[in-house]
């Protein structure tokens, strides 16, 4: 007999916990964007990057525990065995550049896919608004900029602006790492105690900025 014992997570996604509660408060959005991290965190040390990072990946336990889900479209970063051409991930979430080659992506293209959760979860929009086709999705994702995220909640701290905006950066190498968004998502968390997890992890001393305001 075979069988595969998972756990049981019940919260649902973060997708359909927006749907149902609306827009979250910050300090709870940047927890479970902290915990996100941690996970990309983790992944990336050992050279897997997700391809599809979005709230419908993303699992909420029953104390509201984020848990990342669907590695399905994972690739090692030293491999390239998805075809060039082929459209790998969630257009609504997925970074400028994945959309021109999926076998390239790096760990920012993570990074990108967990700015625009962030956004989605603190305003329930979309980095680009929606078209009417996955054809103009692209164009507008390859050439235009993301929507503030002030438009939609002008209470949003300055600083976590521009860590948003810089996670949805055109340009990969703009982009923090999983470790500069954990360390710029602290000061906002709900709950204590992360500034000793986070000193756990292996730390990057270069920082990032992004125009001043992280």
């Amino acid at each position: 007999m075979h069988y595969l014992v998972l756990e049981l997570v019940s919260g649902g996604d973060l997708e359909h916990f927006v749907y149902a509660h609306g827009p979250q408060p910050v300090p709870r959005c940047c927890e479970w964007g902290w915990q996100a991290a941690a996970g990309l965190q983790a992944a990336h040390e050992r050279e897997l990057i997700h391809r599809d990072l979005k709230p419908s990946n993303i699992l909420l336990t029953a104390d509201h525990r984020v848990k990342i889900i669907d590695f399905g479209l994972a690739r090692r970063s030293s491999s390239s065995l998805t075809r060039t051409r082929m459209l790998v991930g969630s257009v609504d979430f997925m970074a400028p550049e994945q959309s021109l080659d999926p076998t390239s992506v790096g760990p920012a293209a993570d990074i990108y896919g967990l700015g625009a959760t962030l956004f989605w979860v603190l305003t329930g929009h979309l980095p680009f608004p929606r078209q009417s086709s996955v054809a103009e999705m692209l164009k507008v994702l390859s050439s235009e900029r993301p929507r503030r995220i002030e438009e939609f909640r002008p209470d949003t701290p300055s600083d976590l602006s521009a860590l948003i905006d810089g996670m949805l950066d055109r340009d990969p190498v703009d982009r923090p790492t999983a470790l500069e968004a954990m360390k710029h998502l602290t000061p906002f968390l709900e709950e204590p105690g992360h500034t000793q997890s986070l000193g756990r992890i292996r730390t990057n001393e270069t920082g990032w900025q992004n125009g001043g305001g992280c």
